[in-house]
């Protein structure tokens, strides 16, 4: 694949993942949302108790995943902190030794194989910021696109 025809493809997906991050941050609605825990959908709140489907088990963060993740993303451990990010040819730099990140998976919300959730990110000797991360699916399993911090 040339050159040329990967940063298309790249650009279409950040244009994407944009309007899809776009669409979750300020809510199905269309109207700005305060922060609250999710509530499931009305359409999908009397299935609460029922077997999910494959295709709902597939777009769950669990808890799990979401301690797995975080764990990674500041591990020492090259291979496990590539593993975290979509994309592991252009990583960013690593957060410093020490530093504590905790994802509230009860702020996860997707639409397929894209996602956000907000992340507690404390660096040493700093005070605890709130992140979002920006996920995407790979092989089965979320990954991290990108962070912005949320003010």
């Amino acid at each position: 694949m040339t050159r040329r025809v990967k940063t298309g493809i790249a650009v279409a997906v950040a244009v994407v993942i944009a309007a899809v991050a776009a669409w979750l941050a300020v809510g199905r609605s269309g109207g700005v949302q305060a922060e609250k825990p999710a509530a499931p959908p009305a359409a999908a709140s009397h299935m609460a108790s029922a077997t999910p489907s494959p295709q709902a088990t597939k777009t769950a963060l669990t808890a799990d995943e979401a301690a797995k993740l975080a764990s990674d993303l500041v591990s020492d451990d090259m291979t496990s902190y590539r593993s975290a990010w979509y994309d592991a040819a252009t990583l960013p730099p690593k957060a410093p030794a020490g530093t504590k990140l905790v994802i509230n998976a009860g702020t996860f919300q997707s639409q397929q194989d894209a996602g956000t959730v907000n992340a507690t990110v404390t660096l040493p000797g700093k005070a605890p910021e709130v992140w979002r991360l920006l996920l995407l699916r790979k092989e089965d399993r979320w990954t991290v696109y990108t962070m912005e911090e949320v003010k």
